[in-house]
């Protein structure tokens, strides 16, 4: 599944603000593991396709991307908590 296939198969989370948000980083990187899962399996058994190869180095990146996501979330979560406490 190409990059863009995978992007469109998630849909966006229906509530509102950081759970939301968090739901579809955690999603993105599920997203992506189960993308490496399916390259590797298919260079396992078709050998190295540029498709497959290219989304071998798309879809770390993504995770860190994802990552990067739950991190601000949890700065953000504990910002507010400050401001309420």
């Amino acid at each position: 599944m190409t990059v863009t296939a995978l992007a469109a198969s998630s849909p966006p989370a229906r509530s509102a603000g950081l759970p939301a948000a968090l739901a579809s980083a955690t999603r993105g990187i599920r997203d992506a593991e189960s993308a490496l899962d399916r390259d590797a399996r298919s260079i396992a058994t078709d050998g190295p396709q540029l498709a497959t190869m290219t989304d071998l180095v798309v879809q770390p990146k993504l995770v860190a991307i994802d990552a990067k996501a739950v991190r601000t979330l949890d700065e953000t979560a504990g910002s507010l908590l400050d401001l309420l406490a």
